[in-house]
């Protein structure tokens, strides 16, 4: 995944939960070199009990936001 363009990704997600599977995908294609270059992650793991919804945020390196996360399954 080419992340020069990104400076910020932001994550909330039950790591138990079949619709976090977006932002799951999402964190393990970025490459592990990736905060050396200025990209920050942020992530957030709900427990298991929650019902909150999973969100994945990608800020770019013109302050452009952008959600990515599709929960509507």
């Amino acid at each position: 995944m080419i992340t020069k363009f990104m400076s910020e990704v932001t994550t909330k997600f039950n790591p138990f939960s079949p619709k976090a599977k977006s932002a799951r995908l999402f964190l393990s294609c970025i490459p592990p070199a990736a905060r050396s270059t200025g990209l920050s992650i942020k992530t957030v793991l709900l427990p298991r009990t929650s019902t909150e919804s999973p969100s994945l945020f990608v800020k770019f390196r013109g302050g452009y936001p952008r959600a990515i996360a599709d929960t509507k399954r």
